[in-house]
């Protein structure tokens, strides 16, 4: 059979009486009309990221992104061209100049003295005064000494990306819009240097 069996047996379940051509013509129609939304929404979500013990810059940096949207409408078939829209809010980075050990937070998991090994917990109780009288997440990381350098309220990206193989050569096959908010900066010569060779270290 040349079309999609499950298309052509859920038409002949909308009208017993179709025939096969009008099947046929049913499937490609819907084919052709075909129109997806996709939407993709992550809330509070974290990055930790601790330098390798090679590395000569001691650090640990800790993205925290309150929302994360991605956007697009799906054409089938395909439009000559894409869009998707990458939508961040509430962006912020948190960094310490030493690398502090994930043993704390290895510690408050749920049966972690039955899955971990010792060497990847704490065991003198440190981890339980960390977050003991906390009023807040952001207090737990200060006690944790890390500092907030990085605060960004939102960040709109718009990606057009064509489909024809015949666009002109001076057009770009992809374009990229940026909208972004409200950018505060929060870092003394220390705390930036140690982002500045962090980051450097990783890329590099």
């Amino acid at each position: 059979m040349d079309f999609d069996w499950l298309s052509s047996l859920t038409v002949l379940l909308k009208d017993c009486n179709a025939t096969e051509s009008d099947v046929v013509d049913s499937v490609d129609e819907e084919t052709a009309l075909s129109l997806f939304n996709v939407s993709v929404n992550l809330t509070d979500c974290n990055i930790d990221y601790t330098p390798p013990s090679n590395f000569k810059t001691e650090s640990r940096v800790i993205i925290k992104v309150g929302g994360i949207n991605l956007t697009s409408n799906i054409v089938s078939p395909s439009a000559s061209v894409q869009a998707f829209k990458v939508s961040l809010s509430d962006l912020r980075l948190y960094i310490c100049n030493y690398r502090y050990s994930h043993n704390n937070e290895n510690t408050l998991l749920s049966c972690a003295h039955r899955f971990l090994n010792n060497d990847d917990l704490c065991t003198n109780g440190h981890a339980h005064s960390l977050g003991r009288n906390a009023v807040s997440w952001e207090d737990v990381l200060f006690r944790m000494n890390f500092v907030n350098l990085i605060v960004l309220d939102s960040l709109d990206t718009v990606i057009l990306k064509s489909n024809d193989d015949k666009v002109r050569r001076k057009e770009p096959a992809m374009g990229v819009a940026l909208t972004m908010g409200h950018l505060s900066i929060f870092a003394c010569q220390d705390s930036f240097s140690c982002f500045h060779r962090t980051y450097n270290e990783w890329f590099i």
